[in-house]
C-alpha cells in the first residue's frame, strides 16, 4: 500500500449544473380591500356597492351614475358620524343649561314667554336665541337618537351595502316602553315611576326578586301607609333578623292574629305593628322604610312617630302588646 502524499492535488471535478436563481421579490402581497361605504343609490336599492370612486360598477350597470354620491356623513358607524353625533349632544346640552338658566333666574314674563314658545312647537333655533344660546344648528332629535344608538356599532370592515333597520317603534325618542314583571301583586312600574323622584327608590335584581316570607295586610294596622307589599316585607324582615335574637313576642301566634285582621286581637295591636315596622326599617332601603326620602338616617321614623302616638293614647290601660311595643320602641 503506497502511503499517502499531501503535496499530490486531486483531480479537478467537473462543473456541476446550473442553477438559476430567481431574484427576490419585495413587492408587498397585495390584499383585497373590502369596501364599507356604499353610494346612495346602492344604499336605496339596497345591492352591492363596489365602492368609491364613482361611478359604482352598480350604477353602471342600471345606468344611474348621475345618482352615485357618496356621504359619509350618512354612514352612522363612520368616525365622521360620530363626532357630528357628539356635537349635536353637546348642543342639546347647551340648550338644556341656558333653559334651565333662564327658568332659575329669569323673570316671570320672561319665562311665561319662554313656555309659550316651546308648548307652541317653534323651532329650537327660536327657543335657543331666546335664551341667548349660541347653538343655533340642531338635527333632528328622532335621527339624533337613532344615531347614538347605532355609532356604537363596528363596521369599518364590512360592506355597507343597506341601511341600518330603523329602531322599533317602542324605542323612539321620548317614549320607552318595559315589560315589567309582577312583583307582589303590583306592577313594578310603580317604584319605577317613584324612581324619579326619590333617590333612594331603585329597582334593583334584589327588590324585584323580594318575595316576602308572610303576605300581611296594612290596614287596619298602621296608618302610614296602605302598601301591603311594604308592609308584609318589612314583617319578613323583622322575623328574618330581629326577632331571632330578642323573642319578645310569639311568632305563630302574633301573624295568625294580623292575618285575620282584627284590631281589638288580643296579641296584635297597631301599636307593636308600628313599633315592629319601626324596627324593621332598619334593615330595608325601600322607599317607604324612610320618612323622608332625602334623609337616609329617617328610616322607620313615621313609623315610630305613630306607635308613640298610639302608646300616649294608651296610657292608663296596660295591655301586653302595648308592653311589647315599647321594648320594641326601645330598641329603635
Amino acid at each position: 500500500m503506497r502511503p499517502h502524499d499531501p503535496q499530490k492535488s486531486l483531480p479537478p471535478l467537473a462543473p456541476g449544473p446550473g442553477r438559476s436563481i430567481a431574484p427576490q421579490s419585495h413587492r408587498p402581497i397585495s390584499r383585497t380591500k373590502k369596501n364599507s361605504t356604499a353610494c346612495l343609490a346602492c344604499k336605496a336599492a339596497k345591492r352591492k356597492c363596489s365602492g368609491e370612486p364613482g361611478p359604482c360598477k352598480a350604477c353602471v350597470g342600471a345606468h344611474t351614475e348621475e345618482y352615485c354620491q357618496f356621504d359619509r356623513t350618512k354612514d352612522l358607524r363612520r368616525k365622521v358620524a360620530v363626532k357630528k353625533t357628539i356635537q349635536d349632544l353637546t348642543s342639546y346640552k347647551d340648550l338644556l343649561d341656558s333653559l334651565l338658566t333662564t327658568i332659575r333666574s329669569g323673570e316671570t314674563g320672561t319665562v311665561d314667554t319662554l313656555v309659550d314658545m316651546i308648548k307652541s312647537g317653534r323651532p329650537l333655533k327660536e327657543v335657543a336665541s331666546f335664551v341667548g344660546c349660541d347653538v343655533t344648528d340642531f338635527r333632528d332629535p328622532s335621527a339624533l337618537s337613532f344615531a347614538s344608538q347605532s355609532i356604537s356599532e363596528d363596521g369599518d370592515n364590512e360592506p355597507d351595502g343597506a341601511p341600518p333597520s330603523p329602531p322599533e317603534s317602542g324605542a323612539r325618542h321620548g317614549s320607552v316602553q318595559h315589560n315589567l314583571p309582577i312583583w307582589g301583586g303590583k306592577e313594578v312600574a310603580n317604584l319605577t315611576t317613584q324612581t324619579a323622584r326619590d333617590p333612594y327608590a331603585r329597582v334593583s335584581l334584589e327588590s324585584l326578586c323580594d318575595v316576602p316570607l308572610f303576605a300581611v295586610s296594612a290596614k287596619p294596622w298602621t296608618s302610614v301607609t296602605d302598601d301591603d307589599d311594604l308592609v308584609s316585607h318589612l314583617i319578613s324582615l323583622f322575623f328574618t333578623w330581629d326577632h331571632p335574637c330578642s323573642q319578645i313576642l310569639d311568632q305563630g301566634t302574633f301573624l295568625g292574629n294580623m292575618q285575620r285582621g282584627q284590631s281589638e286581637s288580643e296579641f296584635c295591636s297597631p301599636l307593636l305593628v308600628n313599633s315592629i315596622l319601626s324596627v324593621a326599617s332598619t334593615n330595608s332601603d325601600r322607599v317607604g322604610a324612610f320618612a323622608d326620602n332625602e334623609d337616609r338616617f329617617s328610616r322607620g321614623q313615621h313609623f315610630f312617630s305613630a306607635a308613640e302616638e298610639l302608646w300616649r293614647a294608651e296610657e292608663g290601660n296596660p295591655s301586653l302588646t302595648s308592653v311589647q311595643g315599647l321594648l320594641l320602641m326601645c330598641c329603635v
